[in-house]
C-alpha cells in the first residue's frame, strides 16, 4: 500500500519465485510406536523434493482521498519427492480482497478458495472469509488481528468425515526495530467441528503462540527466526486408547539468506519439529533442512 500510494498509476503488481531443494527425514510424520503390541510401528520415512512457490499480487487504487484499494493475491505451491511420489502436494488460492486505509489504521475484508492434490489426486478444498485489521500505535509498533471462517470439504469419498468448518481468531504485536529489522508475536485460537460423520479426529480447540524476528544486518546477508507452541485438545472420547487425544507441539526455524542480485537472494534455512501425544501414534519428530533461490518481481 505504501509503494502503490507513492506512484502515479493506479494499478501496481508485484510477484514473488521461490525455487527450493529440501530434505525432510519424516514425511510421513510417523511416530514408530507400536498400539498395544498388536498393531506395527509406522515407521518415519525420508525424502527429499523440489519445492516450487510463486505469488502474484495486484493492488489496484479505487482513490486513496476515500481510502479504499482492492488487492487480488494468487498463489501456487508444488512438493516433489524424489522417490515418494504419493506424498507429492500442489496447491492453488486465490485471495481478492477490499481494502480501507487511514492513516492509522488499515481495515481488509478478504475473501478465500483454496484447492489441494495429493499424490496427484484432488484431496481438500476450501473457502473462507476473514476481516483483517492493523492499528499503527506509533511509526514502528502496530496491532494486528483478524477473524477467519473456513469450511473445510474433503474430496475423496472415504475421508467425506473430516468435512470440518474452521474458526480462528488471531492478535499480534509488531515492532519495527531498525529499519531492517522487525520482531512479531501473535496469539492464535482456532476451534473445529466435524459437519457431518463420527470420525473421533475433527473437532478440536487448539491455542497457539509463535514468534518471528528478522535482521538484515548488512546490504548482503540477513538471518530470520521462527518459534511456535501449541496446544490442542480433541473433543471425542476414544475407546481404543480409552482417554481423549491431547497434542502439544512446537516448531523451530533458523535460516540464513544472501544476496545475489538486486531483486535475488539464496537461502538457507533448518526446521525442528515434534509433537508429544498422549496416543502415543500420533506423536512425531521431524526435521527439513531447505536451500533455494528467492525472486522478486
Amino acid at each position: 500500500l505504501a509503494k502503490v500510494s507513492k506512484v502515479q498509476k493506479k494499478s501496481f503488481t508485484y510477484a514473488t519465485v521461490m525455487l527450493d531443494y529440501l530434505y525432510d527425514s519424516n514425511i510421513n510424520y510417523a511416530s514408530g510406536e507400536k498400539i498395544f503390541a498388536i498393531l506395527p510401528a509406522i515407521n518415519p520415512v525420508s525424502d527429499t523434493a523440489l519445492q516450487v512457490f510463486a505469488n502474484v499480487v495486484n493492488i489496484y487504487d479505487v482513490g486513496y482521498k476515500n481510502g479504499f484499494a482492492i488487492k487480488n493475491s494468487f498463489s501456487v505451491y508444488l512438493k516433489d519427492y524424489a522417490t515418494y511420489n504419493n506424498y507429492n502436494v500442489l496447491y492453488f488460492t486465490y485471495n481478492p480482497s477490499l481494502i480501507y486505509k487511514e492513516t492509522r489504521y488499515t481495515a481488509e475484508l478478504v475473501a478465500g478458495y483454496d484447492t489441494m492434490e495429493l499424490g496427484k489426486k484432488k484431496y481438500l478444498s476450501s473457502g473462507s472469509i476473514m476481516p483483517r485489521f492493523e492499528f499503527n500505535h506509533s511509526p514502528t509498533f502496530r496491532s494486528i488481528a483478524h477473524f477467519k471462517y473456513q469450511r473445510k470439504k474433503f474430496e475423496r469419498e472415504a475421508q467425506r468425515d473430516l468435512d470440518a468448518n474452521r474458526y480462528e481468531l488471531s492478535y499480534g504485536l509488531q515492532n519495527i526495530l531498525t529499519p531492517r529489522s522487525y520482531v512479531q508475536g501473535n496469539l492464535i485460537g482456532i476451534q473445529e467441528k466435524k459437519i457431518r460423520g463420527t470420525n473421533l479426529y475433527v473437532d478440536f480447540d487448539e491455542i497457539k503462540a509463535n514468534v518471528s524476528y528478522a535482521n538484515q544486518f548488512s546490504e548482503k546477508y540477513s538471518i530470520d527466526f521462527y518459534g511456535e507452541v501449541r496446544s490442542r485438545d480433541y473433543k471425542d472420547h476414544s475407546t481404543g486408547f480409552g482417554n481423549v487425544r491431547n497434542d502439544v507441539a512446537g516448531t523451530g526455524t533458523i535460516g540464513i539468506s544472501m544476496s545475489v542480485a538486486k531483486t535475488a537472494r539464496v537461502r538457507l534455512s533448518n526446521t525442528y519439529e515434534y509433537v508429544n501425544s498422549n496416543q502415543d501414534r500420533f506423536s512425531y519428530k521431524k526435521r527439513t533442512t531447505v536451500v533455494g533461490l528467492n525472486k522478486t518481481f
